[in-house]
């Protein structure tokens, strides 16, 4: 992957940018991003009921099950949308010649598209900034993975009854493990129609990066546009002379 990736937008919206800096959207609360999360919780609990059905462990069953109990509980108490922390997410493609991405996220081309420097993203991170991943079977290993490595701790502080399961489990280390496994939700797309938009995610909770944790719908970067954005490309129906209007600092080519 190169350094730099490329996000598509609108002139009015970059106008938005100019007097602020890049947004990010709430991924439960705009466009197809809640669906996707809920198809991801779905894979989670069918993941956690498949593992406690073949594993021959006692004590993992037992787990599996805490597991599964504690978020239907929550499920029942919060709803679904409450379940999922406040997750803001920016979109980036590899693709800077993308026809699909001009005319959805560009205005068919009147809009532009930021040339963004991948490195200056605060706190970035494996865990928070991937190519979104389309297959199921991808999802289901690297939610296995987290369970996995989640059981010895969860394990070490828990108490057993006569029977081997699981009673009482720190609640600590299984919000932990659930967080993690609902930051994956947030790189899966089970729509392979997107596939040819060779997108990538960035992905943080406010909180990380020193801002308002409130449910809104976007929230700002909290880093210069001038250190984020390498270069803008206008699109080929840009009004080019709107554009400098705009962003002042743009050169035409």
């Amino acid at each position: 992957m190169s350094e730099y990736l490329y996000h598509y937008t609108t002139l009015e919206a970059l106008e938005s940018i100019s007097k602020t800096s890049l947004r990010m959207s709430n991924i439960v609360k705009l466009k197809g991003d809640p669906f996707e999360m809920h198809h991801g919780l779905d894979v989670f609990l069918h993941t956690l009921m498949e593992q406690e059905i073949k594993s021959a462990d006692e004590n993992k069953k037992g787990f599996y099950k805490v597991v599964l109990r504690k978020i239907i509980e929550q499920l029942a108490h919060q709803g679904r949308n409450e379940i999922f922390p406040s997750l803001y997410s920016l979109s980036l493609s590899e693709d800077i010649n993308n026809q699909y991405l001009w005319n959805t996220y560009a205005k068919n081309g009147e809009g532009v598209a930021l040339k963004i420097n991948t490195s200056k993203l605060p706190l970035k991170s494996i865990l928070n900034f991937k190519k979104i991943n389309y297959d199921v079977n991808t999802l289901i290993n690297n939610l296995i993975k987290i369970i996995d490595e989640s059981y010895p701790s969860i394990m070490s502080e828990s108490k057993v009854d006569e029977n081997n399961y699981i009673i009482k489990a720190k609640n600590k280390h299984i919000t932990e493990m659930n967080s993690k496994s609902i930051l994956e939700f947030a790189y899966y797309k089970p729509q392979r129609i997107y596939i040819n938009e060779n997108e990538w995610r960035y992905v943080i909770r406010p909180e990380h990066v020193g801002l308002d944790s409130s449910d809104q719908e976007y929230i700002n970067l909290p880093i210069k546009n001038s250190e984020l954005i390498h270069g803008i490309i206008p699109g080929e129906n840009c009004n080019t002379n709107q554009l400098m209007k705009v962003w002042p600092s743009y050169i035409r080519a």
